[in-house]
């Protein structure tokens, strides 16, 4: 039964020692910059761990999906059906890659957590 009550608050069962994750939608609603508020510690996690650029940019490649698909079927010459979406991916994941950290400071901040110190600047005690 704890472990019901668990799942349904988002929070993780240290007794199983695993971390509980959104229901697709849920997960899909946060892509698209959408808030998680009972599964901080899953949007912690996502943000903070390794690997979170690669997270980041394949959520970018979710919102991107449907203009790409959009602009695949324009009328138009047929490389222009493969150059508009590529160029838009690129560009879009390139400035993706480069705000990364501004992005996630602020998907953290969205979601009432503190973002990590990654300032080059050592810290003043």
């Amino acid at each position: 039964m704890a472990v019901a009550t668990s799942v349904a608050a988002g929070t993780s069962d240290p007794a199983a020692g695993r971390r509980v994750t959104p229901p697709l939608g849920s997960r899909l609603r946060y892509a698209w910059g959408g808030r998680l508020p009972a599964y901080r510690e899953w949007v912690r996690h996502d943000l903070t761990d390794a690997g979170w650029r690669w997270r980041a940019l394949r959520r970018l490649l979710v919102q991107l999906l449907p203009f790409l698909i959009a602009l695949a079927f324009l009328p138009g010459p047929g490389f222009l059906h493969v150059m508009m979406p590529t160029f838009l991916l690129l560009t879009s994941m390139f400035t993706a890659a480069s705000y990364a950290d501004d992005l996630r400071d602020r998907r953290l901040r969205q979601h009432g957590l503190e973002p990590p110190n990654t300032s080059d600047e050592p810290l003043r005690r």
